[in-house]
C-alpha cells in the first residue's frame, strides 16, 4: 500500500490544490482574481486541443502511470 500511496499522492495533491484555487477564485471579491479565472476558462474552452489534453488528463492522468500504459515498450 506504501508503493500505491506514493505513486498517488502527487496526483492527488495536485487536483487537490486546483480545485482548491478554482474554489477560491469563485468566492473572491478580487475583480482581477475573477478576470484571471474568467480567462483560463474562456481559453481552455476556446482552444480545442487543450480543453482535450484537460479532459483527458481529468480522466485519465499519464503522471504516475506505468510505460507500457502509456503506450511506450520498455525494450
Amino acid at each position: 500500500m506504501a508503493a500505491y500511496d506514493r505513486r498517488r499522492r502527487p496526483d492527488i495533491t495536485s487536483r487537490t490544490v486546483a480545485v482548491d484555487l478554482l474554489n477560491r477564485s469563485l468566492l473572491s471579491d478580487f475583480l482581477a482574481v475573477q478576470g484571471v479565472r474568467g480567462l483560463g476558462l474562456y481559453v481552455l474552452d476556446s482552444i480545442g486541443p487543450l480543453r482535450r489534453a484537460a479532459m483527458r488528463e481529468g480522466v485519465a492522468p499519464r503522471a504516475g502511470m506505468p510505460a507500457l500504459m502509456r503506450g511506450e515498450a520498455n525494450v
